[in-house]
């Protein structure tokens, strides 16, 4: 029932995905991953305050559910209560086991947030993290050669934008960036850019 209420969701056709879930959470009440999937349903649908109260519910009786803390953390984010969604993305990465690559996309997205916010350092951090857990994300190389490519450090942004593109030969980005940076190069060693231009577009 959940993955065919997934399925409409992607599909768009919510109307069906609402009584889906409202029959499978009348029935299995403690059923966790359906009540997150209905809380989505419920932000695709702007019934954010719905979807607060369900995603905390699940969060007082399982404090240990890292999907929930994510998914309320997106929430938060999307109505502009960053700094709360922020502790909540956190969460999220701290209940992952060390060993748990999927650690890896959590850290994608924390970066994402915090280049969006401007704060590059704890960006770049984020990034190098996800590549240290999971060395195949080209999003993460792409973004990472972004902030090094805006800090001006030219070498390592065309590395990143490099391993980017051997990872995704056919994303018109990472091609747009690499052509920007090596279109102000002086020679091989050493790159220029002005951070006043429109370069280094981003995922």
């Amino acid at each position: 029932m959940d993955n065919l209420g997934t399925l409409y969701i992607k599909s768009g056709r919510f109307e069906e995905a609402h009584k889906l879930y409202t029959n499978l959470l009348n029935n299995h009440k403690s059923y966790l991953e359906g009540k997150v999937h209905y809380a989505q349903l419920m932000i695709l649908e702007r019934s954010f305050h719905k979807a607060e109260a369900l995603l905390k519910s699940i969060i007082d009786t399982n404090t240990t559910y890292r999907d929930a803390y994510h998914q309320l953390g997106v929430l938060l984010i999307e109505t502009n209560r960053t700094s709360e969604g922020l502790e909540n993305i956190l969460q999220t990465i701290h209940l992952c086991h060390v060993a748990d690559t999927s650690r890896a996309q959590f850290y994608v997205y924390h970066g994402d947030l915090m280049k969006d916010m401007g704060d590059l350092e704890t960006a770049a951090q984020s990034y190098e993290m996800a590549i240290r857990l999971d060395s195949g994300i080209s999003h993460a190389h792409l973004n990472l050669g972004v902030v090094h490519h805006l800090e001006g450090r030219y070498l390592q942004a065309l590395k990143h934008y490099k391993l980017a593109q051997s990872l995704d030969p056919h994303n018109s980005v990472v091609m747009e960036n690499l052509d920007k940076l090596m279109r102000n190069s002086r020679n091989m060693s050493v790159l220029e850019c002005s951070k006043e231009s429109e370069f280094c577009r981003t995922w």
